[in-house]
């Protein structure tokens, strides 16, 4: 048993082949500019991260430069000799008070401190007394000698929980000569601490030189935590490129920048998935153009498709009619490439074989009539045999009444007729056993209206028994056809006994014209006025035993004879027929070329008084 496969049509193939390629395309494209776009995001990040960490610091280093200037203002005026102790307190009061971010100042000369001032609310604030707050002050002490004159030293010092601050040490020189006064203050880190929350898009942060947190905003305490182990060594840098972090388990790009002071450091920190967020958006819209572009694509094949298909369906369609023996079928495909040749040469192929089929249809159809030609002469042959003895029996039976007739009479008249047709009847049963024998008649030079005025004597009083009326039409001076006079009588006879037979018993008429169709064709034309002959059958009316007739009113072979005798003579028969119109046979025949007229000689007077030879009548076949 042969396996079953499912047919997929050409045109699915095709389409699913041209989504495959323009899914495969659009793809690649978006995969491309995604990746290109994320790249260029990514790089767009970078470069805007190393901007705002350098924009923080530049902003730390505003903050910490007025902080620094309000310091040495404090320190010039405790300093100045020509202010009295309540103008110079009174003074530093009012710089305290202008000074919010200020929570305690202390003033250091030799190692000794000289003066302070404390923000007791603040301190009552973060919960300490002025007491702790020493104590914490005293527990870690500034390194005085370490300082350096214009630089500040900026650290972390978280005063409470409730307070975190920033101390602030610097050192001025105020006079030549005397030694440097130290200025150390706990600063409250809301101004840092504003600054770090003024960009929502970025996460940034400030570290001091030891890399403790001074003020941030917007970030997890574990990313803090990893960030203070990331801060890289930035020391005579302005600007630090940014660079992927993982911090806090969170895929980052961070960017570090110091201050211009040194002692700060500047985080800008961003989320790398920021740099999918526009990607995404980007995808977004290249997949709804991917889904247009399929859309399209589909719509495309499948009409592409269908119109390269079309031309196959018709192409099997066709092969397929072919195939039922249908061959004069023709596909109509106009396209210009292969499949446009391949309906060329199918077309080709098919109308050769229509003509094959023609012609053997015509060979076969040949065949058949000969074969029922050779089986008629042989059937003829039978009954001519049987009939021809007693035929001869009747001609000497009707010869001896002759000689006893009487000359004149009715009976004589009779008796003459009798022994023409008995005649006719002999040479007609010659001609069928020479048919049988296929034997060739001998042809002579034969008049045409002498045919048709003999067959028109022979048939006039028996069509109008039948109250058809016979006509006859010939022109004068026709030529003579090359041609047994017997036979063609018989033919003319048979064309005109069916048209009486076709009027079925009505009145009618029954017209034989013959005229010349051209210089060297002979025209005769029966017409009857009967019921006409459907086109359907009229190609067969010259088959042998085909007749229209009822059962044991005809045998078929009228019709046959007459084709052959035609045929024989070298001319053809045709009919011309329409229902309820009469039938009209055209037989053509061949006019020879004519001998040249002989020159009339004048009759003598022994001439003129012999009687002329009576016409022997031709024998009709």
């Amino acid at each position: 048993m042969k396996p079953q496969f499912t047919l997929i049509s050409i045109r699915f193939k095709i389409m699913i082949a041209l989504l495959f390629v323009v899914t495969a395309v659009v793809s690649i494209i978006t995969y491309t500019m995604a990746n290109m776009f994320h790249a260029d995001k990514q790089r767009y990040l970078s470069d805007v991260t190393a901007l705002a960490a350098s924009h923080a610091a530049e902003n730390a280093d505003i903050v910490v430069d007025g902080y620094q200037n309000r310091l040495l203002t404090c320190g010039r005026i405790y300093e100045a000799p020509d202010l009295a102790p309540a103008a110079r307190q009174h003074l530093l009061r009012v710089m305290v008070a202008d000074f919010p971010a200020l929570i305690s100042l202390s003033v250091w000369r030799d190692g000794r401190e000289v003066a302070s001032l404390h923000d007791g609310a603040a301190l009552a604030a973060g919960g300490l007394t002025r007491e702790d707050f020493a104590a914490l002050l005293a527990a870690h002490p500034v390194p005085l000698d370490s300082l350096t004159e214009g630089r500040p030293r900026l650290e972390s010092f978280a005063v409470s929980a409730r307070l975190p601050a920033l101390r602030m040490a610097t050192s001025m020189r105020t006079a030549p000569g005397q030694p440097p006064l130290a200025l150390v203050a706990v600063l409250r880190r809301d101004d840092l601490q504003q600054l770090t929350g003024t960009m929502k898009a970025f996460s940034l942060a400030l570290f001091d030189d030891q890399r403790r947190l001074v003020a941030q905003g917007g970030m997890d305490r574990a990313v803090i935590h990893d960030l203070s182990r990331e801060l890289p060594e930035l020391e005579g840098r302005v600007l630090a490129q940014a660079r992927a972090l993982r911090l806090g388990g969170v895929e980052l790009i961070g960017s570090f920048a110091p201050s211009a002071t040194g002692r700060l450091t500047a985080v800008a920190l961003v989320p790398r998935s920021a740099a999918y967020f526009a990607s995404r958006e980007l995808l977004g819209h290249l997949i709804v153009v991917a889904l247009l572009l399929l859309g399209a694509a589909a719509l495309a094949g499948l009409l592409w498709s269908t119109t390269l298909t079309r031309s196959l369906s018709r192409l099997m369609e066709a092969a397929r009619a072919v195939g039922q023996g249908r061959f004069s079928v023709q596909v109509d495909v106009r396209s210009r490439d292969e499949i446009g040749t391949l309906a060329g040469s199918f077309n080709s192929m098919a109308s050769e074989l229509h003509a094959r089929e023609t012609a053997l249809k015509q060979a076969q159809a040949q065949l058949i009539q000969s074969e029922k030609l050779a089986a008629f002469g042989q059937l003829g042959a039978g009954i001519a045999h049987e009939v021809k003895n007693p035929l001869a029996g009747i001609q000497g039976v009707v010869q001896l009444s002759l000689r006893q007739c009487e000359a004149g009479t009715p009976l004589q008249q009779a008796l003459q007729m009798i022994e023409k047709e008995t005649k006719r009847c002999r040479v007609i049963i010659d001609n069928l056993l020479k048919f049988a024998r296929q034997e060739k008649v001998i042809h002579v030079p034969t008049s045409i209206d002498a045919v048709i005025a003999d067959a028109a004597a022979i048939m006039r009083h028996q069509l109008e028994l039948k109250n058809v009326k016979l006509e006859t039409a010939v022109d004068a001076g026709l030529p003579t056809v090359s041609g047994s006079a017997n036979q063609l009588q018989q033919v003319l006879m048979n064309l005109i006994l069916n048209g009486q037979q076709a009027m079925a018993g009505q009145p009618g008429r029954v017209a034989v014209a013959a005229r010349l169709a051209a210089p060297d064709r002979l025209e005769i034309r029966v017409q009857d006025d009967g019921p006409g002959i459907p086109k359907e059958i009229q190609h067969r009316i010259f088959e042998p035993f085909y007749s229209t007739k009822p059962t044991g009113q005809g045998t078929g072979l009228g019709l046959s004879v007459s084709f052959g005798i035609v045929k024989d003579h070298g001319g053809q028969i045709a009919v011309e027929s329409e229902p309820g119109a009469g039938t009209c046979f055209v037989i053509t025949l061949p006019v020879p070329p004519q001998p040249p007229a002989p020159a009339v000689a004048s009759e003598t007077p022994a001439q003129q008084a012999a009687p002329s030879a009576a016409p022997q009548p031709e024998v009709v076949a």
